[in-house]
């Protein structure tokens, strides 16, 4: 149960992060409430975000699978956005 409540307040930080235009990972990221202890998205080493960075697109996934935002891809860049 715990787990499902962590999962559905991170779909919903990155639906809140959507409400204001499309974005893409890097740019949804920081809106969501990471368990580390760094006071600045900048303050994360790198190979750390790249965690939070997979962690982040695999909930865009699920997202898009359910419906809820869509995907685009322009100029090799994939950004997400609300349907």
């Amino acid at each position: 149960l715990e787990i499902k409540k962590h999962h559905e307040r991170r779909l919903r930080e990155i639906v809140d992060a959507l409400r204001s235009g499309m974005k893409n990972a890097w740019q949804i990221a920081p809106y969501i409430t990471w368990d580390i202890k760094y006071d600045s998205w900048e303050e994360i080493p790198t190979t750390q975000r790249w965690f939070i960075i997979s962690e982040t697109i695999a909930h865009l996934h699920h997202l898009e699978k359910n419906g809820v935002v869509t995907r685009e891809i322009k100029n090799e860049t994939i950004r997400w956005g609300l349907k």
